[in-house]
């Protein structure tokens, strides 16, 4: 992801716009994953110190105790704990990217759910966009995309393929969901519980939907759907563009096998890899070997 070029008089390049300094009475400092805080460039949660502080939160002394500290240099001033996550430059230019509690964990890797859709938001065709996490059947987390696209873009195939070039691939979302509207709350934001469940909606490709069409494609279409844990899925899929990572690989291995009861040598997924390919593969590898003559 592109940044922008820092100082005081830089010129924003990028296409992340800094929200600025801190204003004079105040100084923000950074507060990483193990709760250490310091004025170092970076990134972390936005911590402000100042002696202009407001006294706690109304009724609530446990949350004040949690986000007003006590600075540790001694004096006057306090910690304020925001919540909001970002990057602080050399000089002080802050570049906000969203809230500390939307950071999530993907494949052991931390994501902020803020970026990822700041990135969608940014490609062509895109008019609305919002990120969730969502888990799958055994407890894993992905990230799945809703947008809303123009008429030029009748499928957010090519946007896909934009972000793999953007976007390290654990935060390329691993399904998009196309509305014709994002549902609002009464302040006009998007209405995040009304989102429908991604695994209840067929992903939106470029292909158009092709059941299964014999026993080994019906087997192993089974066992993609259960271990992605979302449908309808058709044989002609591309597994790369609904997020199937070497876990899930692994996983998909292992059912094979059970679903029809044998070792499988399969080693590397066919291409394009798809449930077509996949079932001539594994009949390939249960057809008897030539008799000798």
């Amino acid at each position: 992801m592109s940044q922008m070029v820092i100082g005081h008089t830089g010129e924003v390049t990028g296409p992340i716009v800094p929200i600025g300094h801190a204003v004079g009475d105040k100084e923000v400092l950074l507060r990483d994953e193990q709760g250490q805080i310091s004025a170092a460039a970076g990134a972390g949660e936005f911590v402000i110190r100042s002696r202009y502080m407001a006294l706690g939160y109304l009724d609530r002394p446990d949350l004040t105790a949690a986000v007003f500290l006590a600075d540790p240099t001694g004096g006057e001033k306090q910690l304020f704990l925001t919540g909001d996550f970002g990057l602080r430059s050399e000089d002080g230019l802050l570049v906000h990217l969203g809230r500390k509690d939307s950071t999530v964990k993907i494949r052991g890797q931390r994501v902020e759910l803020g970026a990822v859709e700041q990135a969608v938001r940014r490609g062509g065709g895109v008019k609305d966009a919002a990120v969730e996490v969502r888990e799958d059947a055994v407890g894993g987390k992905y990230l799945a995309a809703y947008v809303v696209l123009d008429e030029s873009t009748p499928n957010p195939s090519v946007l896909r393929a934009q972000l793999r070039l953007q976007l390290p691939s654990v935060m390329v979302p691993s399904q998009f969901v196309v509305m014709e509207a994002m549902p609002q709350t009464i302040s006009g934001k998007v209405d995040r519980r009304m989102l429908p469940d991604p695994a209840l909606i067929r992903d939106a490709l470029p292909q158009p939907y092709v059941a299964a069409r014999n026993d080994a494609e019906a087997v192993v279409l089974e066992a993609v759907e259960e271990v992605l844990a979302r449908g309808p899925i058709g044989v002609l899929d591309d597994f790369r563009d609904l997020g199937l990572d070497s876990v899930s690989l692994f996983r998909l291995w292992l059912r094979l096998e059970e679903g029809f009861k044998q070792e499988l040598p399969l080693g590397t997924l066919p291409e394009p890899p798809t449930v077509e390919n996949i079932a001539v593969l594994v009949q390939q590898s249960l057809a008897p070997l030539p008799k000798a003559p």
